[in-house]
């Protein structure tokens, strides 16, 4: 199956421009500021010169290399913007946004598993920020990973409930599932509002060697349900099967589930 094609952008952290304070020069505070006032008013290329000016006589200035990489990618530069990113890198990995706009330079070259990398990064260091999970999900996406996209979304979402991009990504992601998982079933244990019980559960029967995992999906109301599943694509039939031995052997109760439907 070929990769599922997203119609949403990918968010680049240019709210994260960084103010030029601290230069020991007036004058390459001076160049940092007018490139920064150049990016903003859209004269990219302008922005890319201020910036390799400062380089030249900073050429260890991380937040310069980053905010050129940024122009860089208005302007379609890619590679290049790529090498400043990771120069950026290079001078001061703990430089916020640095390793999301590297992987938005690899998700626009089309190498998705090193842009999932990237935001994996900045998850790690900034949990918290909304736009990296979004990021991540179109990524995963592009690479087929639906499941994980979703729940990607489901994360964006809980950080910003009302990110219109998140909720339109999340209604063509269930449906994209839906239409791939058309006549499957999984076995479903549990259903939970908090995500801490589900795991929980999920834990219990991998202790039991089934493959359960936790699956994210919006009811009427838009509230996010926590599902522990067992999921194998299988047919109804098979499905049922499992159910009767979770309930013999295990004693435990479940139903049969479509794959991708509450």
């Amino acid at each position: 199956m070929g990769a599922v094609r997203m119609r949403y952008w990918v968010l680049m952290m240019v709210l994260l421009l960084i103010t030029g304070n601290g230069y020991a020069e007036l004058d390459n505070q001076a160049l940092f500021e007018k490139g920064v006032d150049a990016f903003k008013e859209g004269r990219f290329q302008e922005a890319v010169d201020f910036f390799s000016a400062l380089i030249s006589v900073v050429p260890d200035d991380a937040k310069a290399f980053k905010n050129r990489g940024v122009a860089l990618m208005n302007l379609g530069e890619i590679d290049s913007a790529i090498a400043d990113f990771n120069n950026a890198i290079r001078i001061n990995p703990e430089l916020k946004g640095l390793h999301s706009n590297l992987g938005a330079a690899w998700h626009y070259k089309g190498v998705y598993d090193k842009a999932i990398a990237c935001y994996d990064i900045d998850i790690a260091q900034r949990p918290d920020l909304y736009i990296t999970y979004f990021n991540r999900a179109l990524s995963k996406a592009e690479s087929d990973q639906l499941d994980l996209a979703l729940e990607d979304i489901e994360k964006t979402l809980q950080l910003k409930p009302d990110f219109a991009p998140a909720l339109s990504a999340r209604k063509d992601l269930q449906e994209k599932l839906q239409q791939l998982n058309y006549n499957k079933y999984a076995v479903q244990t549990g259903a939970f509002l908090v995500e801490t019980n589900a795991n929980e559960m999920k834990s219990m029967l991998v202790e039991k060697g089934y493959n359960a995992k936790v699956v994210t999906l919006a009811d009427s109301k838009q509230r996010s349900w926590y599902l522990v599943r067992i999921e194998r694509n299988w047919d109804h039939e098979t499905a049922e099967k499992t159910c009767r031995k979770l309930k013999e052997q295990e004693n435990i109760m479940a139903v049969v589930r479509p794959v991708g439907k509450f």
